[in-house]
């Protein structure tokens, strides 16, 4: 899934979701120390393809 201009994530190797400020998440993959940004306008398709409450 494309999850920013930048970055495609392989959703089965999604290790966690990091919540930060200003509505910006990043995304921590398995067996990589680098963190991904998570585009704003797709945090909520993404929140629902993984079964993650959307507050609203």
């Amino acid at each position: 899934m494309r999850v920013h201009k930048s970055y495609i994530v392989n959703l089965k190797k999604i290790e966690s979701i990091i919540p930060w400020f200003k509505g910006i998440y990043w995304i921590v993959m398995e067996g990589i120390k680098m963190k991904i940004p998570v585009s704003k306008s797709i945090i909520k398709e993404l929140k629902n393809i993984l079964g993650i409450k959307v507050n609203t």
